[in-house]
């Protein structure tokens, strides 16, 4: 029956919610990157490669996989969520190669 006790403890417990409602904004902010992700992973490097010159696939390609490399580059490497630190450096080294491999691919095959 202690009040200031109770203060305390709604306190902190409005603070974890923030920090949670926080990091599930974030949570969704980086949505859009695992979508990307699992799309260039499960991507087979022949379907990269078309049969046939088509400057509009390079063209779309080259801007696709350019526009995911500089967005993972404005993922920092952590996020102060209320009461959580959010540290991203593992989900960057995870997602970095996908689209670099990709445009590998892409500048292998165009021509000079």
């Amino acid at each position: 029956n202690d009040p200031e006790f109770i203060s305390v403890c709604e306190q902190l417990m409005e603070s974890i919610e923030v920090a949670f409602t926080e990091a599930d904004a974030l949570l969704q902010t980086l949505e859009p990157m695992r979508v990307f992700y699992e799309e260039n992973e499960a991507t087979d490097p022949a379907e990269l490669q078309p049969a046939e010159l088509n400057t509009e696939f390079y063209s779309h390609s080259l801007m696709k996989y350019t526009k995911q490399v500089n967005t993972i580059s404005k993922i920092q490497n952590e996020y102060q969520c209320g009461l959580l630190l959010i540290r991203c450096v593992d989900l960057i080294e995870i997602l970095e190669p996908s689209p670099k491999r990709c445009l590998e691919i892409i500048h292998e095959e165009l021509p000079m």
